[in-house]
């Protein structure tokens, strides 16, 4: 279930500020989101290599106390990109959250309930 794309989600935890949008072919986050410069131990090792990748390839760049997302990426989902902005594992659906504050979750559900 993919939430209308004019419903813009707020990412927000220890140096971590992005936004973005969900989407038919995956989590759109977009240029100027702030990700957290460390992770945790636990991180998977998929997301820490994904976030050396976009290092590698400039689309996160060093920026002060953070990474900042250069150009909109379009992420396989929700959790991965919540994954790599805040540097630790983490479920999008319950991170990713609209200016009222629901969760990525509630949105779709009420989604279906509308259909």
């Amino acid at each position: 279930m993919v939430v209308a794309s004019s419903s813009r989600l707020r990412l927000e935890g220890k140096g971590t500020k992005a936004e973005g949008v969900d989407g038919p072919d995956g989590f759109l986050v977009y240029a100027g989101s702030l990700a957290r410069k460390d992770t945790v131990p636990s991180i998977h090792a998929y997301g820490r290599e994904l976030r050396d990748t976009l290092l590698a390839a400039g689309v996160l760049v060093a920026d002060g106390d953070h990474y900042r997302l250069t150009e909109d990426h379009l992420f396989t989902s929700p959790s991965t990109a919540a994954m790599v902005l805040l540097g630790r594992t983490a479920n999008g659906r319950i991170e990713w959250k609209n200016s009222d504050g629901q969760t990525l979750k509630a949105l779709q559900e009420q989604a279906l309930n509308d259909e």
